[in-house]
């Protein structure tokens, strides 16, 4: 049976704060019209997101995001720890991140103190992408400082999980931006067959 790796990543504030006077996030703006706004998202805006940005990743196949968990992820959306932020070029949206109150469970906790960071007062990175005639144009090198400069004014630490079945190079990109594989772990593939009838292939909006 298919498997892949989830990784396990995190950086504390004072990494961050460490990175930013090491000049870590002192990267070129891409373009000199972006803005990150923070909106209130519904069910379908997240959905047309998650399909633009993560469909030729599968994240639409993951069973979390699936048809069937509609009322959950409504739920998560309107949970007031949850938070949208969209990045625009100009009027454009080419990317967006969503955070939200992390569940971690205990094995993961001993590895946040493992590698010393605060395992209270966390924030997770749930989607973190960009629409893909967009990736590869150094946004993700504006926009996740950015978001970091944000979320560190209330946590002490911002942690996320990924897996090998998204790009190559992400796992680089987190660690180059300073944050840590704190664990990693192999699982048995879970994503939706395309042949199941659950599954919806993406439809990108123009």
């Amino acid at each position: 049976m298919a498997t892949f790796t989830k990784y396990h990543l995190a950086i504390s504030k004072d990494l961050y704060l460490q990175g930013q006077a090491g000049n870590l996030y002192t990267k070129p703006v891409p373009s000199h019209e972006m803005n990150i706004l923070e909106v209130k998202s519904d069910y379908d805006m997240f959905s047309l997101l998650i399909e633009r940005t993560g469909g030729p990743w599968g994240w639409t196949r993951r069973p979390r995001y699936g048809e069937d968990n509609r009322q959950s992820i409504q739920k998560l959306l309107n949970a007031p720890e949850t938070r949208l932020f969209l990045l625009r070029d100009k009027q454009d949206i080419v990317g967006y991140c969503l955070t939200t109150a992390p569940a971690l469970q205990n094995d993961l906790r001993q590895k946040f103190n493992h590698h010393a960071l605060p395992d209270h007062n966390t924030i997770e990175i749930e989607n973190f992408g960009f629409f893909p005639e967009h990736t590869g144009k150094g946004y993700g090198r504006y926009f996740l400082p950015a978001l970091f400069g944000a979320l560190f004014k209330d946590h002490d630490t911002v942690y996320l999980s990924t897996r090998s079945t998204n790009h190559p190079r992400v796992v680089p990109f987190y660690e180059s931006l300073g944050m840590q594989v704190i664990h990693q772990e192999t699982l048995l593939d879970d994503l939706i067959p395309s042949f199941h009838p659950h599954w919806k292939p993406p439809v990108y909006g123009t």
